[in-house]
């Protein structure tokens, strides 16, 4: 057998779609490639669909060749359509990822491509093409107006609008527009309370910390939040405030809950790495087989069950070519079930019965394992964050102490009171 004679008719129907549920009724879609697809398009359609007859032909069972026939049929030439010149891509031999991103690559600024060929990820799809339709209609946007830039907050607070104006204007003076507001630089002197609550670094850094005001959080009056030696103080005395702002201490209490947050979930995920590289993943519950005597009696004559129904059918109806339906087979197989003697149901019983054991067998094995790794990683969570916790960060530990000293304030005044 020689390959180069097969060369012309290798992609010759070489695959059918059954459509049979989307139409409803039995429909088969015969596809060509190739050398194969190239021919069709100068052959008529009865002699292309002769071909498809005979290979949708050589699929049927030897008793039922003889008698595929094709009631209706469509023909499409997709190769000399003048809109797409084929239905959709083939990958070369020698072809890469790569092409795909060189058929989509634009040229200049007015000509964008789209398509499933250009879909680097899903070729050969309907939503490849809907995606490729998207990152072109990006680029074209893109083209007319330019990069699109993020503000940052994306959403500022209701009354953080004067940190927001000030960053616009910020942002005005740098690249000539004041509807971008770029992200604030990170400084240590910053504090969700505002700069002027930043770590004392010695000299006055008032002229630096104007500038990098936090735009989610509003400032607060120096004298409104009670303070300690960490942070710097505007009373010649260096004495706490006498009052304190409950609505801005909310602040401090939501921004520490925050930070808290982060610190302990990156800590659980760390942990849950640890945990997998030390005990592995937990164990999972094995799939339950079918235990139904009913189910494996179907397994085994089902087909003898189908070819009765046929026959049965074609007999009723005159008509040679006729078929049961799917829900005429069952109802013939549970007829046959229930018809069925008993002693020759034994086996199928005893397959049950066995399947049910194993099945116990396998639950039970399960648990066991199950509560030696949770025991196991109970054990090991208690461990590690005795050993790798975290600790507070300085800006958790700042955040604490006014807290601290918000509440010490509060039952020293209510003590004189």
């Amino acid at each position: 057998m020689n390959q180069e004679d097969f060369e012309n008719i290798r992609g010759e129907f070489y695959m059918f779609w059954n459509c049979s549920k989307a139409v409803g009724k039995p429909c088969l879609v015969g596809l060509l490639t190739g050398n194969a697809a190239v021919a069709a398009t100068n052959e008529p359609d009865d002699i292309i669909v002769e071909k498809a007859r005979a290979a949708a032909s050589r699929l049927a069972s030897k008793a039922y060749r003889g008698s595929v026939k094709i009631v209706e049929s469509v023909v499409t030439r997709w190769q000399i359509d003048q809109f797409s010149r084929g239905s959709y891509s083939y990958v070369g031999l020698e072809a890469t990822g790569a092409d795909f991103d060189v058929l989509a690559r634009p040229i200049g600024h007015s000509l964008f491509f789209a398509g499933e060929a250009t879909c680097r990820t899903h070729p050969g799809t309907v939503h490849g093409a809907y995606i490729s339709g998207l990152r072109a209609a990006s680029e074209t946007l893109t083209s007319l107006i330019g990069e699109i830039e993020i503000p940052y907050p994306l959403i500022p607070s209701k009354d953080g609008s004067g940190s927001r104006s000030h960053y616009a204007t910020a942002a005005s003076s740098q690249v000539g527009s004041s509807m971008v507001t770029p992200i604030p630089p990170i400084s240590k002197n910053l504090s969700p309370l505002g700069p002027q609550y930043g770590i004392r670094s010695g000299g006055d850094h008032n002229h630096h910390s104007s500038s990098l005001r936090s735009s989610t959080v509003p400032d607060l009056p120096h004298s409104d939040v009670p303070h300690d030696e960490y942070y710097d103080d505007s009373s010649d005395s260096g004495a706490p405030s006498k009052h304190v702002d409950h609505s801005k201490l909310d602040l401090v209490e939501s921004a520490l809950m925050k930070l808290r947050e982060e610190r302990i979930s990156h800590d659980n995920e760390r942990m849950r790495h640890d945990l997998v590289m030390e005990l592995g993943e937990r164990p999972v519950k094995p799939e339950r087989l079918g235990a139904n005597p009913f189910l494996i009696f179907q397994k085994d004559f089902w087909e003898k069950c189908r070819q009765e129904t046929d026959l049965a059918k074609q007999k009723a109806s005159g008509d040679a070519n006729a078929k049961a339906a799917r829900n005429e087979v069952r109802a013939a197989l549970g007829k046959m079930w229930r018809e069925f003697p008993e002693e020759k149901k034994i086996p199928y019983l005893e397959a049950t019965k066995n399947i049910k054991d194993e099945n116990n067998k396998k639950s039970d094995e399960f648990r066991k394992k199950l509560r030696q790794y949770d025991s196991e990683a109970e054990d090991f969570r208690r461990r590690w964050k005795e050993e790798n916790a975290t600790e507070p960060s300085s800006e958790e530990r700042r955040l604490e102490r006014i807290l601290d000293d918000a509440n010490y304030h509060n039952r020293t005044k209510k003590r004189k009171r």
